[in-house]
């Protein structure tokens, strides 16, 4: 009997194949905090190298040292914010509880005993009933919303401490595993080089560019916010910092709105100096400073990119501001080598 010489390479795919779907099953939850690593290891990528070569610190502590760094300039004001808001959250169900509670209705439905809707006259016991209904379900919402919050940043904490054990390895084995992956990838190395350059030129122009100019832009729009007399700045500079992740639309989503509401009330003024204060922030950052800042490293259509950042935030959640302009790029990027080094071999 003649033994099947593709036996031993079919059982090894077999095995390879259930291996991999194990161990996908074990951190799927987790691959969420093990991409943001990535993604941060590669925007600090040149400060741990310039850290390890000043101190002379073996990698391990120079690792820990921009690890440390990492958790004082993005981790420390996340939590902070989120507390904050929390805070705003709950001060939003405050003021919801205390302007909509019975007594209010009651006093509004007394100065409006006779109301119309639509040609009909409105029992003011069904007014009564509807707004009582609608202040259950306002409380029950914001409850929901607080809730909500509190599990995702309990979730968050978690997160943030395997993204930080991430950074720290790649930091310090990081050379070990690129090598290990480039032995896994049928590629050749100069384009597996080439994509994990692309990679971290991604994450520096998303994460730390982009990042820079959110703060820019949504601390001068949250100033000029408070000095106007807006409620809850620290929530639409936090919500502005965000938007302005995304090209062409960014803090704009707010401002505009907000402006809007202040000219129907009554408050031109303040309304057109608001509208040309955050245009003009938003213009110099987004043409000037971005690309003085960024420089050269990546040049992608700005559509392309809120395109990106849309689809990725759709899948991935927030997280997508960060994942989509990253996939984007890697999907240009393959593009670009099938052209250069597979297009003629397939025809």
């Amino acid at each position: 009997m003649i033994a099947n010489k593709n036996l031993p390479t079919t059982a090894f795919a077999l095995l390879f194949i259930l291996v991999i779907y194990l161990m996908w099953q074990m951190f799927h939850d987790l691959m969420g905090a093990f991409f943001m690593g990535m993604i941060i290891a590669g925007s600090f990528y040149q400060v741990f190298i310039w850290t390890y070569r000043k101190t002379g610190l073996k990698k391990e502590w120079a690792s820990a040292l921009v690890c440390m760094l990492v958790i004082l300039s993005l981790f420390l004001p996340l939590i902070y914010i989120g507390l904050k808001l929390s805070q705003e959250a709950l001060g939003a169900y405050n003021l919801v509880n205390q302007s909509l509670n019975h007594e209010s209705i009651n006093d509004f439905l007394y100065k409006h005993s006779s109301l119309t809707f639509l040609g009909q006259e409105l029992n003011p016991e069904m007014l009564k009933d509807k707004l009582g209904s609608l202040v259950n379900l306002i409380s029950q919402k914001i409850v929901a919303f607080i809730n909500a919050w509190i599990g995702n940043f309990i979730s968050f904490i978690l997160h943030s401490f395997i993204t930080i054990f991430t950074v720290h390895v790649l930091f310090t084995y990081g050379e070990e595993l690129k090598k290990f992956i480039f032995k896994l990838s049928p590629l050749p190395d100069d384009q597996e080089q080439l994509l994990l350059d692309k990679f971290n030129q991604m994450n520096y122009v998303t994460l730390v560019g982009n990042g820079v100019g959110g703060l820019i832009q949504g601390i001068s729009a949250g100033l000029f916010f408070w000095i106007m007399g807006i409620p809850s700045v620290l929530l639409w500079s936090t919500i502005m910092i965000i938007l302005a992740f995304i090209p062409l639309l960014g803090i704009s989503i707010i401002y505009i709105p907000v402006c809007i509401y202040l000219f129907i009330k009554g408050a031109v003024l303040k309304s057109i100096l608001l509208f040309i204060w955050c245009t003009l922030v938003a213009l110099i950052v987004e043409n000037w400073f971005k690309p003085k800042f960024i420089g050269s490293r990546i040049k992608l259509n700005s559509f392309f990119i809120m395109i990106c950042i849309v689809g990725g935030m759709s899948a991935f959640d927030m997280a997508g501001i960060f994942y989509g302009p990253v996939i984007g790029i890697m999907f240009i990027t393959l593009v670009e080598l099938y052209h250069q080094f597979y297009f003629e071999l397939g025809k």
